[in-house]
């Protein structure tokens, strides 16, 4: 497992130095970060619910890559076990929020999400992942994501205490990101058709718990 605490560049370089041994010795994958907030967690946790809303007002970078939140009633509501959320082409179905919590599951039996801890002075916010996908999955993730993911969650702390400090959430993300992250998006965008990326959402929408059928829109380009 690789952690992130305010070494934020140190950590990400230990998640991909240790990448490639992780895919021979074993098929898990595991990520944590964490940040001290000088807010306390009653404070800090109604900006989780802004996650992957797919509008301006968004805790991912959506100035980098879109996001969705999508219902069978077409509401922007968090329903436990129906509400499928996602950036790009990776979907997760949302599985509970509670004062300290704010968790979705992934395809192939994942999970992640946010936990606040209170500190002395405020809170530590740590994010986890944990995925057991299949072997080729797991190379895709080290390929073409993990980097990608360890920016996102960075980013997503920057704007959050960006909005803690002004009341709103910045429209623009402020950490460059990665090289392996432009080259992804680059591929989904401008060398995989579409309808290719549409197909594979729905493809893993049907890996999530409940094998929840709800499709996706067509990705904003």
């Amino acid at each position: 497992m690789s952690q992130c605490h305010d070494q934020d560049e140190a950590c990400t370089s230990q998640v991909i130095a240790s990448g490639w041994l992780r895919i021979i010795l074993s098929l898990m994958v595991r990520a944590a970060h964490s940040r001290f907030l000088p807010y306390s967690p009653e404070v800090v946790r109604p900006w989780l619910d802004h996650a992957w809303t797919g509008t301006s007002s968004d805790l991912f970078p959506v100035d980098f890559l879109p996001t969705r939140r999508l219902n069978p009633d077409g509401s922007n509501n968090l329903v436990q076990g129906v509400t499928i959320l996602g950036h790009g082409a990776l979907p997760f179905v949302f599985e509970r929020a509670d004062p300290r919590a704010w968790t979705v599951r992934t395809p192939f039996d994942g999970r992640h999400g946010f936990t606040l801890a209170t500190e002395e002075g405020g809170c530590r916010i740590t994010h986890t992942i944990e995925l057991e996908p299949p072997f080729y999955m797991t190379a895709l993730w080290y390929a073409f994501i993990a980097r990608g993911h360890d920016w996102a969650i960075l980013s997503i702390f920057d704007r959050i205490e960006a909005a803690l400090r002004t009341g709103t959430i910045p429209t623009q993300t402020t950490r460059p990101p990665p090289r392996q992250a432009v080259i992804a998006r680059f591929l989904m965008e401008r060398i995989v058709p579409s309808v290719v990326n549409e197909a594979f959402w729905n493809w893993l929408v049907r890996q999530l718990p409940g094998r929840s059928l709800v499709r996706a829109p067509p990705l904003q380009r």
